[in-house]
């Protein structure tokens, strides 16, 4: 799960990139245009790897938990239910890295010098995790 994350995350980051400055507020081109289009990828991809390891890992202490006798695999909406149900609480459990990791990263990816967690508000790191995980 970490591998496949960090691949996904390496293969996309340009198009991420393009994105984020886009939406930037100093506009696509004073936020760096094509030139770095990989600034901040190490950001990106070391928390891709932890946080696909813990939606992971989540993901299937949930279903074992709620199916440990095996109930829920008999019938179709038990299995869905229980499939949803890991899925929803993985994502929330990996967000709590992803979310921080990404403030980050747009800073990155739009040219602004914030490169450490902690120098982020408390506001902004809440409303990060909020955006990611309404995304997610």
């Amino acid at each position: 799960g970490a591998f496949a994350g960090m691949s996904v995350e390496a293969m996309l980051y340009p198009l991420d990139t393009a994105k984020t400055r886009v939406q930037s507020r100093r506009g696509f081109r004073m936020s760096g245009g094509i030139r770095g289009i990989y600034r901040g990828i190490g950001t990106a991809v070391c928390g891709s790897a932890p946080a696909s390891a813990l939606f992971f890992i989540t993901y299937e202490a949930v279903k074992s938990v709620v199916d440990r006798n095996g109930l829920a695999a008999a019938s179709t909406q038990g299995y869905v239910a229980t499939i949803m149900l890991a899925s929803v609480l993985g994502e929330l459990s990996a967000v709590c890295i992803r979310g921080p990791v990404d403030a980050v990263k747009q800073r990155l990816q739009t040219g602004q010098r914030c490169g450490s967690i902690f120098r982020l508000q408390p506001a902004v790191l809440a409303a990060s995790v909020q955006a990611t995980a309404m995304r997610d």
